[in-house]
């Protein structure tokens, strides 16, 4: 495993450490952040280059922090048909 990757992979642990005890906490909005940013570290450690999200969050992107999101491309769809297609590349 190569430095970025272990580094990813500490910052998605980080954040997951982070989640929990804000779901502790009860503090619901900020663990589903913190989840968030977990699974954007481990997907780029995994080499995922283009994430596929629900569009009723893309308002919530400007929260997440530039290091997260950096090197990523998201795609929004409005239900599982669009994301299928998106995923397989087909049209």
């Amino acid at each position: 495993m190569n430095d970025i990757s272990q580094k990813e992979l500490i910052r998605a642990k980080k954040a997951l450490l982070a989640a929990k005890t804000l779901l502790e906490n009860q503090l619901y909005k900020d663990c589903v952040s913190r989840s968030y940013y977990a699974v954007l570290h481990a997907a780029k450690q995994s080499g995922i280059k283009t994430v596929i999200l629900p569009a009723r969050n893309k308002k919530d992107l400007p929260d997440v922090p530039k290091e997260a999101k950096k090197d990523l491309q998201f795609k929004f769809v409005k239900n599982t048909n669009e994301a299928l297609k998106l995923a397989l590349n087909t049209d």
